[in-house]
Formats: structure tokens, sequence, C-alpha cells
């Protein structure tokens, strides 16, 4: 007779176990409510690749839900990673398959991560004989993609090795995607893997010619919905660029050879003058002068600048009018990427910065401005600066953010003394004229990775100036752990500057705590 503890326990029969689930309370849900929570589980932005086939699998409801419901599968997205045998990525493209085969007649949106070598930094050798087969793979990606090309809405491509992006665009070369809204290409190609830099570039631009380089007739006839372009790290023989009509187009992080030409750029602008509404262009300025001819955008709301010396931005800001800008957002891209110790040397300082705000104080409309964002912009980074000069730029600093009439939302990252001190002053009284006061309706200010003293100066004329300046409602401060302790701010000042800001907000950024610490 066996014992107790090795009689094996009792088994459900199906047909008990699809009573117990047909009588939970979740069976109750209606259909349409279930749905909803699936597409938004689907959808949600850390969502695991497979999460449609998961819920497919829980109960033989749920999967006639799942399966007969196309929206769910009409978000593709795949990530994969070169290895030793394509086991793998054969399982990830027979799924690639069944999500496009169940998403019927749906518009897909589609996102594609492939790594080639950076996940294997210091081992590129050990997979160099993998990559026929890995490239030959997404081969075959792109030709399931292109049998439901005329379904695409959206196309985002993440990639570290040029062969692979050609491979991808291989089958999508001069066909018709008229449903394509929104094309994003994220580059992070690493030139120390023993490719010659002159041909990697020049093969680099080949691979992403596919799709945005034919003629302009031809490429509203291919894509005649295409209106947000985003382009990182992406060479490109810009003269050529074509498409049209764009509502958004966002250029980031160009090596100088292959930044666009100052003719260049205005050609693309003028192309897509009366629909861009939103321009973001980091690291992509041209050096070279502009012609004289200024193109309007005249609905053009929302401009982000990132450059590495002041002139770029000047000369772009000159060629062009925006009368209903709403959004500016600023960055000092030679300075992000300085070790923060650097950022503070005399060496590094801009001085055209003084120019560039004088020229965006006199061609953007300021007073119209609801938002901005000021990243690494110092008008006076100097440790020991000359009074006359501080004076100086306190007084640039203040006279610019009295013009801010209207804007709400300011963020700040990285800022020097000047530039944050000038919210607190006001404008000296000018004969008859009454004292003006910088930004008279902020109402959320967001202060992040500020030096200590800096940022305490700052809280203590909060508290005990002369409050000559507008409560805040909102105040956001992103710095390292113990930063109020390092700051001697303890928490009876965090009461009292509560009084005025709610909610007070501090959230935590240790990357640059040392750093900051230090300084």
């Amino acid at each position: 007779m066996s014992s107790p503890s090795t009689v094996p326990p009792p088994s459900l029969s199906p047909v008990v176990t699809q009573q117990a689930v047909a009588a939970s309370p979740i069976s109750e849900i209606p259909i349409d409510i279930l749905l909803a929570i699936f597409e938004t589980l689907v959808l949600a932005w850390d969502a695991v690749q497979i999460m449609p086939i998961l819920l497919s699998r829980v109960c033989t409801r749920w999967r006639d839900c799942v399966v007969n419901s196309p929206t769910l599968w009409s978000t593709i997205r795949t990530y994969e990673v070169l290895d030793l045998t394509t086991v793998s990525f054969d399982h990830e493209i027979k799924r690639v398959k069944t999500f496009l085969m169940r998403s019927k007649g749906c518009l897909l949106t589609i996102d594609i991560a492939i790594y080639s070598y950076l996940r294997h930094e210091g081992e590129e050798n050990a997979y160099a004989d993998s990559l026929p087969e890995f490239h030959a793979r997404l081969h075959e990606l792109s030709q399931a993609l292109r049998i439901h090309a005329h379904r695409i809405k959206s196309l985002m491509l993440v990639v570290d090795e040029y062969q692979s992006t050609a491979s991808i665009l291989s089958s999508l070369k001069d066909v018709a995607m008229p449903m394509l809204a929104h094309w994003d290409v994220l580059s992070i190609y690493d030139q120390s893997w023993g490719v010659d830099d002159e041909d990697l570039e020049d093969e680099e631009v080949h691979a992403h010619s596919v799709l945005l380089h034919p003629s302009n007739e031809h490429c509203v006839s291919l894509y005649p919905n295409l209106r947000s372009v985003s382009l990182h790290a992406v060479p490109h023989h810009w003269s050529r660029f074509s498409p049209s009509n764009l509502v958004m187009l966002e250029i980031k992080m160009i090596p100088l050879k292959w930044r666009p030409s100052a003719p260049a750029l205005m050609r693309i602008l003028r192309a897509n003058a009366h629909s861009l509404e939103r321009l973001m262009l980091s690291v992509a300025l041209p050096p070279d002068a502009y012609d004289a001819e200024v193109i309007p955008l005249p609905n053009l709301e929302l401009i982000e600048f990132g450059f590495t010396h002041t002139s770029e931005v000047i000369s772009l800001i000159n060629a062009i009018e925006v009368p209903n800008l709403r959004v500016l957002m600023i960055c000092d891209s030679r300075r992000e990427y300085l070790h923060p110790t650097d950022r503070w040397k005399d060496s590094d300082f801009d001085a055209g910065i003084t120019d560039l705000f004088a020229v965006i104080a006199s061609r953007f409309p300021l007073s119209q401005l609801t938002e901005m964002k000021l990243r690494h912009i110092a008008l006076c980074p100097m440790p020991s600066p000359t009074p006359e000069l501080l004076t100086d730029r306190m007084d640039i600093a203040i006279d610019f953010f009295c013009r801010l009439e209207n804007l709400n939302f300011l963020a700040i990252y990285d800022s020097d003394f000047v530039t944050l001190d000038a919210l607190n002053r006001v404008k000296r009284r000018v004969q008859a004229h009454p004292p003006k006061f910088p930004v008279p309706k902020l109402t959320f200010l967001q202060i992040t990775d500020t030096r200590y003293k800096i940022l305490q100066h700052f809280l203590w004329q909060r508290l005990g100036g002369s409050k000559v300046y507008k409560p805040l409602d909102s105040l956001v401060i992103t710095m390292p752990s113990h930063w109020y302790q390092t700051s001697k701010w303890d928490t009876m000042n965090t009461k009292r500057l509560a009084q005025e800001v709610f909610p007070l907000i501090s959230w935590l950024s240790p990357d640059e705590e040392q750093q900051l610490a230090a300084t």
C-alpha cells in the first residue's frame, strides 16, 4: 500500500476545468471590454512581442476573442540579435508571418530592431561566419513585409550595421506604400568593426537611399501619405531627399561630412514649407552660409535645435520665418557630450551664445511661446567671471526671459548661474516704463542636473527674495540622490518652498551624482 506522501494529487478532467473557468468572474466580462483591455496591453510601449499569442493561450474564450480580432495582430515588433545559428530568427520570421496573416486588412505598425554586433562587442570574429545566413533571414523578413506593403502605416528601423539595413530594405525598393505615414530610422553603427570608414559611409548612404531618394513625383506616388520622417545618425545624399508635404521632420546626429548643405536643407524646407509643423535638427546643421532668400514656415509650431557651434543655428534662424511658433527647444550639443567637469572651462565657452539669444529675440515671436527647453545652454559658464561680464550676461538673460510673456512651461538642464538666477530678478525700470518680470505667466519649472551651488542659490532666492516673481504651480527638480544634504538644503526649507509650489517633486539622477557633487 502506498504511503500518503506518494499518492499523486487528483487531476481535473477537461470538463471540470472548463466549468471552473466558466464560473470565474472574469468570464463574465463582455467581449468588447475584454478586447479594449487586450488592445491596451498590446499597444503598451513595453509590451512583449508575443503578447497576442500569450493572451490566446489563457482559455478558449480568450483565444476566440484574440484570434478573431485583427487589430491585436497589427502591431508587429521584432527584436533579433546575431547568433551562431538562425534557429531563433527562423521562429521569429514564422511569428511575424502569423501576425501578418491574422491582422488581415488592418493597417500595420512595424518596429524592427536588428543587432548584428552591438550585443557582441569583443566577440565580432566569432560571429562573422554567421552574418551571411543572418542577412539572408533579414531578406526573407523583407520579402514577407513586401507582400503587405500596401498596409504599412508606420515603419521604424533600428540597426547597428549597414548591411542589415540593405537586407531589410532590399525588397521594399520602388514598392508602393500608399498608407505609410511614419518612417523612422535609428542607426547605431560602430565604425570600429574593421570596415574602412569611407567605404562604410558610402555603403550606408546606398543602403538608406532605398525609400527616400526617388524623384519628387515618384516619391509622392509611392508614399502619398508620408507625413513624418525621423532619421537619427543616418547619412544621405540630401540633395536627392524627396519627401514633401511632411508634418514632422527630424534629423539628428549626422557626421559633419554627411550633413545636408545649406542649399540642400533649404530645398527640403521649401518642399515642406506649407505643411511642416514640427522641425527637429540636432547636430545636423551645415556650417556653410544660406542664401539671402527667407523661407516662410507658416504652420511650424515646434522647433528643436542642437548645435556644436552657435553659428550653425544663427544662419538657419535668419533664413526662416516662423510666425506661429509655440515651442522652442535648444541644446548646446557640444557641451552635452563633454564630461560634466569639463563643461565649465573657459576654453569650452561659446562666446556666440549671446548672439544666438539676440537673433532668437529678433527673429522668433517670443511673446507667443508657451513652452521652452534649454539643454546645456550657458550664458556665463566660466568659474570666475569678471563683475562687468556677469552684469552684462545677467542683463541679457533678464531681457530675454522678460520677452516670454506667455510662457508657462520651462525646462532647464545643466544651467549656469546667470541663466537660472535671472528667473528671480526683475528688469530695471527704464524712464517712465514700469519694471518687467521674467516669464510672468510661468507655472511649471523643471530643473535638471544643475550644479549644487547654483541650485542652492536659486532655491534660497525663491524663499528669501523679494517675491517679485510669480509663484509656481509645479517645480520638478531632477538631481542625484541626497542633493539636498550636500547643498545643506534641509526638510524645513523644502516645506517652506512647498508652501509656494505644489507639487514639489524631486527626481533622482544618479549617473551624474559624483560629478555634480564635486562642483
